[in-house]
């Protein structure tokens, strides 16, 4: 800003109007917010009289550089008033510029006569203060963006007065841009690189410009550095055995992007081990880490190396190696001996490697009481060093479990295969014999064998052919049992071995001991004998016998038995008649009703088959005392079977006109004794002599 000071005087000048008159002292200037303002007073004496003509005058115009003509006329007084009498003075002109440097320019006044300027003109030359005017300037995008670097920059669209200083502020936080890297002075584009960043990362940044009149900034803008594969390094092994070793690491930078598997990759072939090999993964991240890997060959070298992954790929560091110590013999045991008799077996292993050291001695150990023999216990070498091996092993006792491995001895120990077990097989067992009970029913007896503590019987229609066929009915440690639930009149075949365990799992005799019974035959129609017509009952036998039998309880006990032997059709009886009371004291009526008596009526002299018979209709008083009972049938032999055409059955009784009470006596005379009866059945009392 300038001002300066009109001086000067003119008279006898017929005009009201003046005008600012203002040039600058160098050309060209840029025109960009320079102006000039204009403000007067006036003092005009008229006539040689002083007035005071306080006129206003301000007014803005543009400055290209040279005089400016556009200012507005200025009043000075009422046209018609002239000639101006006194002197114009004391005129000021206020001048504002934005130019750089220092300027001067000449102020000055230019009278004018009706439109026309008139040819006076009188001023001052004046300099110009030096102004100041910030910059401007605008953010660039980011280029060459690497993992650790970056190029950004600006473009200063105003330098400013004086002159800005440009550069760039960056961070890694919108908020906060504590970095500040300087790139000269002035207009136009600039660019800065930034080093050192960290991969993977957001930075922030704006450019900025100073001067005197202060900061401008463009806006903030981000870049992201690039991420890489992890930086990983490789830990020396340690804790080396015959059959592990502590191996590990360290990832020392994700590289910027997380790691999300590490660990280290081994091989005893590939000397570049990578991951497509071994490996033994242990978590993820940076920073150091171990693992103890388990189940290494023995005398083996084997190549290692750390590794990492994160999204950009598998990182490895250097590659070392390491050879595990010679070891105890490798060996394995076959499973299941083989040959087993009751004193002997066959069993068989194989020493796998020696680890790196000789084989001294190898072969098996056995017991029968430890469950993981060694070679303290019973032991049967083989000769030789590594490979199959195979042994028979004598004089063990009958019946008996052992335990046993295959082993090996090197210098470093001795190595055993898993353990297994056999048992010797016991004694065969003898004398099995099958009896006939009923029709259902079959008893058996037999011996166990030695070393064979239960028995296993199996049944078949045909003989079993092993222990595994036909039907298991008793694996136990008895020496007998009754078969039960079998059907009737059919022959059935037993055979029995001795075992060690009930489910003979373990061992069982080379050889059984066998037996067969048949179960006894029911009659054939037995509902025709009761109607005495031409149809028949059919008794299955192996004679013209027929035996009788009668039960006064419902067939829980049977009386004597009866014998018939049927020579032709004819109709017989079992019993004498009125005095057969069949061995069983004590009859009364009531014992023949439906529900207590029964008749049995059985083929045969050798039992093959029979027949119980109910339901005979009799319906007599219980105090009645019965005498005799005659079982009648009519019957014939074929010379095969008996044919049973009826049966009948009498009773004989005797009725007392006294009550009979407890303690009456009586005669019997099918036994010719005294009998007294207790209340409930008659009983014998006294032989006939000891009463005559």
């Amino acid at each position: 800003m300038a001002s300066g000071v009109i001086w000067g005087s003119f008279t006898g000048v017929s005009t009201d109007k003046v005008r600012p008159y203002i040039q600058w002292s160098s050309t060209p200037n840029s025109s960009t917010n320079q102006s000039s303002i204009t403000a007067t007073l006036v003092f005009v004496k008229y006539n040689a009289t002083y007035y005071s003509n306080n006129q206003s005058m301000s007014n803005t115009s543009n400055i290209d550089g040279s005089t400016s003509p556009s200012n507005n006329k200025f009043n000075i007084g009422p046209k018609g008033t002239a000639p101006i009498y006194s002197t114009v003075r004391s005129r000021t002109v206020t001048v504002t510029h934005n130019a750089d440097g220092t300027r001067t320019c000449w102020i000055g006044w230019s009278g004018q006569t009706g439109t026309s300027l008139g040819d006076f003109n009188f001023g001052a030359t004046v300099t110009l203060d030096t102004i100041t005017r910030a910059g401007a300037v605008n953010t660039t995008s980011a280029s060459s963006v690497g993992g650790t670097s970056a190029t950004v920059g600006g473009n200063v669209t105003d330098a400013g007065i004086p002159a800005v200083t440009r550069g760039i502020h960056w961070g890694t936080s919108a908020g906060s841009l504590p970095n500040w890297i300087e790139s000269g002075s002035g207009g136009g584009s600039y660019s800065v690189n930034i080093t050192g960043l960290s991969r993977g990362t957001t930075y922030y940044f704006r450019a900025g410009v100073y001067n005197s009149s202060g900061w401008a900034y463009g806006s903030t803008l981000s870049f992201t550095t690039t991420a890489a594969a992890p930086s990983v390094t490789t830990a020396s092994a340690s804790g080396i055995s015959y059959d592990r070793a502590t191996l590990g690491g360290e990832v020392t930078n994700d590289n910027g992007a997380t790691v999300t598997e590490r660990g280290v990759c081994y091989s005893a072939t590939n000397s570049q081990p990578t991951t497509a090999d071994t490996k033994d993964t242990n978590g993820s991240g940076t920073g150091s880490f171990s693992e103890v890997i388990s189940g290494l060959s023995p005398d083996t070298t084997y190549y290692f190396r750390a590794y990492a992954i994160n999204s950009q790929g598998t990182s490895y560091g250097a590659v070392y190696s390491f050879t595990t110590e010679s070891s105890i013999p490798t060996v394995t045991t076959t499973s299941g001996a083989t040959g087993v008799t009751i004193s002997s077996a066959t069993v068989v292993g194989n020493v796998l490697s020696d680890n790196g050291s000789t084989i001294t001695e190898r072969g098996f150990v056995y017991s029968m009481t430890e469950t993981n023999p060694t070679i303290s216990h019973s032991k049967a070498i083989v000769s030789g060093t590594t490979g199959a091996m195979s042994k028979e092993i004598t004089g063990l006792s009958i019946g008996t479990k052992y335990y046993y491995r295959a082993y090996a001895t090197n210098a470093r120990g001795t190595g055993y295969g898993a353990v297994y077990s056999f048992t010797t097989l016991p004694g065969n067992p003898s004398g099995l014999v099958a009896t006939t009970l009923d029709k259902d029913k079959v008893s058996l007896t037999w011996v166990k064998g030695n070393g064979g503590n239960y028995t296993i019987i199996r049944r078949g229609t045909t003989p079993p052919a092993n222990i595994n066929s036909g039907t298991l009915i008793y694996q136990g440690t008895g020496t007998s049992m009754t078969d039960t639930g079998l059907s009737h009149g059919t022959t059935y075949y037993y055979r029995a071995w001795s075992a060690t365990t009930a489910d003979w799992s373990e061992a069982y005799s080379s050889s059984y001991t066998a037996s067969s019974a048949i179960t006894t035959y029911d009659f054939v129609n037995p509902t025709n004998v009761y109607v005495d017509d031409t149809n028949y009952a059919t008794v299955p036998t192996n004679d013209a016998k027929l035996y009788a039998q009668v039960s006064r309880d419902g067939g829980n006990t049977w009386s004597a038995t009866k014998e018939l032997t049927i020579a032709s059709l004819a109709t017989q009886s079992f019993g004498s008649g009125q005095t057969e009371i069949w061995g069983m004291s004590g009859w009364n009526g009531g014992h023949m009703n439906d529900t207590n008596f029964r008749v049995k009526l059985i083929g045969g002299s050798n039992g093959t088959s029979y027949q119980i018979y109910k339901s005979f209709g009799f319906n007599i008083n219980s105090s009645y005392i019965l005498t005799g009972i005659e079982v009648q049938i009519k019957a014939a032999w074929d010379n095969s079977n008996i044919l049973v055409y009826f049966l009948k059955v009498n009773a004989y009784y005797g009725e007392s006109p006294l009550p009979v009470k407890a303690g009456s006596l009586a005669y019997d005379s099918t036994t010719n004794r005294i009998v007294y009866y207790d209340g409930a059945e008659w009983k014998q009392v006294a032989n006939t002599e000891d009463i005559v």
